[in-house]
């Protein structure tokens, strides 16, 4: 998502995303590579990215390119994308690791209540996602980690 959303920033139209990569492998498939792929290579099971990619499509669907913006404050990376339904923002903290950190967005967005969207990070025992949770947050306090997460 990350790569989208950056991408997307830059002016780039269109990417051909992948479906395969498995871990554990060797050379171009090892480090983060490995948690990209759509599908399982193996299997074709669908894999947490795949269920994350439905929901940014779903999210970001007809937004307009080369009119994406980059608000980013220091290591927290805001980007707005505008879509025919509204406004959607895709916002992490570049410097945040795996823990959770309240930021105060007040900045960008004002003082106001905005949905905040989790992204697919896991499957439940069935192989169904785990989904994603949406709660609204106070711009003033709104938890972000390296993780994505939808705002609106």
């Amino acid at each position: 998502m990350k790569f989208h959303t950056m991408s997307a920033a830059a002016g780039l139209e269109r990417q051909h995303w992948g479906i395969g990569g498995q871990p554990p492998q060797q050379g171009y498939w090892t480090g983060p590579w490995n948690i990209m792929g759509l599908l399982e290579k193996v299997t074709g099971k669908k894999r947490p990215a795949y269920y994350t990619y439905k929901l940014m499509r779903e999210k970001l669907r007809d937004f307009q390119v080369g009119n994406v913006a980059d608000l980013s404050i220091d290591h927290i990376r805001i980007f707005k994308f505008i879509t025919p339904k509204g406004t959607v923002y895709i916002a992490w903290d570049a410097d945040g690791g795996q823990d959770t950190r309240i930021v105060d967005l007040s900045a960008v967005f004002g003082n106001r209540k905005v949905m905040v969207t989790q992204i697919v990070t896991e499957l439940n025992p069935d192989d169904s996602p785990v989904e994603p949770r949406v709660k609204t947050f106070i711009t003033t306090a709104i938890p972000l980690s390296i993780t994505p997460v939808f705002i609106e």
